[in-house]
């Protein structure tokens, strides 16, 4: 399709669905360009203003606010706001229904990767959606990518009917194809790469471990991959390594661009061309905090704690997203001249690789799309987490609230056999709690088979 007919297309879908992606983009490359202290009013009275909603409109902060004698007009100041409680995936979980606003009547579902044990419901609006993408792909204009570019997308595909035609529909519109990510084996990626000599992508946009692999491939092949003349290649999802970098931008000879984001708060900061991360401070308030809860020193690691400030249905306060990330000096400037403060380096999860018996790699995204099917069936699994003790045999540990029933184990290992083979072997053990990783971290896949990342593809 032609870029000037798929913008025209998106215009006219976003447009009918409430986004306003092109306004909202609009303003955003205006205020990227304001001074920082203006970029921190603009942002402080939006958080307020959420807060406000919060305490008048949504249950659960309601009782917050009057269980530590506090009114949003109280907070005045970061300190202050630090008086707030943190809000956990759990906290989500178990207050899912107080955390509805009450005077919001329509609700857009949504529902997480799962990166962080299991996949997680939760709801906003549909102008939430337009504030995301604009931040999206005002970070892509940074690089002269445009809504509308041919993209190939290395990604993954509900397994459901309904969710899997919504996304072919939206690949249409934007006028990408879709590689699914999780069959990393050499033909596949062969036929990947012959596909993007037909199809003449601009760029490409998808998972790091994905993207590393399909150049590694190409590298091994001394297959020309600058044939494909590529403007850029966008990483997310997972942490960006540097020898994945290294490599993918030797391969291709283009730009590898970094993007940090989730599903509950759309980009949270974006690589500009001079290779700084920029926060979305229109869209978030950023916390990286120390053990004790109190701000990072500049080159200090601590935790992101983030506040999306354009989601009223369901308001995220003081979210403990997961990741850790370093510290950078609120004075900081970047060569690019942009307002937006900086954010250091990002210890996010990096998902791993399983091996079929056969000898197959495949991208560990694809159990999350599994037990998010079978949640949607009604399965009760709180946590989860899979061990590949060797090439045949799977370990799936669940946390439920009562035993899994076996036509859950059933899909499960039907929807498993289905991407690793009829000879993987699959046990399943019901514990009552799954331990963190390092850092305080949570790990939803882990290989007992030596490094798979760094070696050469089956």
């Amino acid at each position: 399709m032609y870029p000037w007919l798929s913008k025209t297309l998106y215009y006219a879908v976003q447009s009918f669905t409430g986004m306003k992606v092109y306004d909202r983009l609009k303003k955003f490359e205006e205020t990227q360009w304001y001074t920082r202290e203006d970029l921190k009013e603009l942002q402080w009275q939006k958080l307020k203003k959420l807060l406000q909603h919060a305490n008048k409109h949504v249950s659960y902060y309601q009782e917050k606010f009057k269980k530590l004698g506090l009114s949003p007009d109280d907070i005045n100041k970061p300190e202050d706001f630090r008086k707030l409680p943190f809000l956990t995936k759990e906290d989500i979980r178990n207050n899912i229904s107080y955390l509805k606003s009450k005077n919001i009547k329509h609700f857009v579902a949504d529902c997480t990767s799962g990166t962080a044990g299991t996949p997680m419901i939760f709801f906003k609006e549909r102008s939430t959606s337009g504030y995301f993408l604009a931040a999206k792909y005002r970070g892509h204009r940074w690089h002269n990518i445009d809504i509308g570019d041919k993209e190939v997308k290395l990604w993954g595909l509900p397994i459901d009917q309904k969710p899997k035609w919504r996304e072919y529909a939206k690949d249409f519109i934007l006028n990408r194809t879709l590689f699914v990510a999780f069959d990393i084996s050499r033909e596949t990626l062969r036929q990947h790469f012959k596909a993007c000599q037909r199809i003449r992508p601009k760029y490409m946009y998808g998972y790091s471990s994905a993207l590393y692999r399909f150049a590694r491939y190409l590298k091994e092949e001394k297959i020309d991959a600058t044939q494909l003349n590529l403007k850029g290649v966008i990483s997310t999802s997972e942490v960006l390594y540097d020898f994945e970098r290294e490599l993918i931008e030797d391969v291709f000879k283009c730009p590898m661009i970094n993007e940090y984001g989730a599903c509950e708060a759309g980009v949270i900061a974006f690589e500009c061309p001079e290779g700084k991360m920029h926060i979305t401070v229109e869209n978030v308030y950023l916390e990286i905090l120390k053990e004790d809860g109190q701000p990072a020193m500049p080159g200090e690691l601590g935790e992101i704690v983030v506040s999306e400030l354009n989601n009223y249905a369901m308001p995220f306060i003081r979210y403990k997203i997961g990741d850790l990330a370093t510290c950078v000096d609120e004075e900081e400037k970047c060569k690019c001249t942009r307002g937006l403060p900086l954010i250091g380096e990002i210890v996010g999860r990096a998902l791993d690789t399983a091996i079929t018996p056969s000898g197959k790699l495949l991208h560990a995204h694809v159990f999350n799309y599994i037990i998010r099917s079978t949640i949607r069936r009604g399965a009760d699994i709180k946590e989860f987490k899979i061990v590949q003790k060797d090439r045949h045999r799977l370990l799936i540990k669940v946390v439920a609230s009562k035993r899994l029933r076996e036509e859950y184990r059933d899909y499960i290992t039907e929807q498993i056999k289905n991407s690793m083979g009829k000879d993987i072997i699959i046990d399943f053990e019901e514990v009552e709690s799954i331990p963190l990783e390092k850092h305080g971290k949570f790990s939803f896949f882990s290989s007992e088979i030596p490094a798979l990342r760094k070696h050469s593809i089956e």
